[in-house]
């Protein structure tokens, strides 16, 4: 028998837990993937988020909190609705993304120094409560503030 597969998009700092549900209950799927690991996934569920770990998941990590702070979602809130929705309709539930920690160390030791510095250089101001870099796009034009990424979308086609 042939299976049908939908991919959802989402934004884990954007409130689309409605639509999420929405869409998988229209769909009502017999597996629901999450990209996550067991230890991410069990973080997200925690009621207290653990503030330790390796620098640069705890830089991300709050990044994300602020961002989700500005655009009204918590982070990881998509994430959770999907799975709770697996749940309510029966669906498996599967984690289908290598451990987080050992791909983030990868990621950094094949970083150069000067990619390094520009990856600081965009993650620190917002996490000091820094305005946007001057570099930076402006307020109105930001995508994250808009919700228009139609010029992002754009170098892809």
């Amino acid at each position: 028998m042939a299976g049908r597969l939908l991919v959802v998009g989402t934004a884990h700092v954007m409130e689309l837990a409605l639509p999420l549900e929405r869409v998988l209950r229209t769909f009502d799927p017999d597996v629901v993937a999450l990209e996550l690991d067991p230890q991410r996934w069990a973080a997200l569920r925690a009621p207290v988020r653990p503030r330790r770990g390796p620098l640069l998941l705890r830089l991300l990590a709050s990044l994300q909190e602020r961002l989700g702070e500005i655009l009204g979602a918590p982070p990881g809130s998509d994430m959770l609705a999907a799975g709770r929705t697996a749940q309510r309709l029966g669906a498996r539930l599967a984690l289908v993304d290598l451990p987080v920690i050992p791909t983030l160390q990868r990621a950094w030791r094949a970083l150069g120094w000067r990619e390094r510095l520009a990856l600081a250089r965009e993650l620190l101001p917002p996490l000091l409560g820094a305005e946007a870099l001057e570099s930076g796009p402006a307020a109105g034009e930001n995508p994250l503030a808009t919700g228009d990424f139609s010029r992002e979308l754009a170098e892809f086609a």
